[in-house]
């Protein structure tokens, strides 16, 4: 998420906790944090995960400023951006948190497999 933004032209906050002055989004080193993410209602990723969503995450930066043509689609309590779409797009998505190391949800590994399924030619 952070270097699709970067692509785009926005900006990062630096150091998360100078400006929530918490350790929620890394409490610890190595140690993931869970977070609840609210997702805007009508987005792609609310398509795959509903409403909102328990989330890990390991992350000291994010979005300051938004990049060119980027939507934020979900947002921690301390309102951090936690994911942005690329409205017009197939499936450009790009979350804040870690899903990989979640093994009971895959639904966003699925909903790339079926875009990316959807998008090739078949012989």
């Amino acid at each position: 998420m952070q270097l699709l933004n970067v692509a785009l032209g926005g900006r990062l906050v630096q150091h998360l906790p100078d400006r929530t002055g918490d350790q929620t989004h890394q409490p610890g080193r190595a140690v993931f944090g869970a977070v609840r993410v609210r997702i805007r209602p009508n987005s792609a990723l609310s398509g795959i995960l509903g409403r909102e969503a328990g989330v890990r995450c390991y992350h000291h930066q994010a979005v300051a400023e938004l990049g060119a043509g980027l939507l934020p689609s979900a947002w921690s309590e301390d309102e951090t951006v936690e994911a942005l779409e690329l409205p017009g797009r197939r499936f450009t998505l790009g979350v804040q948190w870690h899903p990989e190391t979640d093994p009971d949800d895959p639904r966003l590994f699925e909903a790339f497999v079926t875009a990316s399924r959807e998008g090739t030619p078949r012989p």
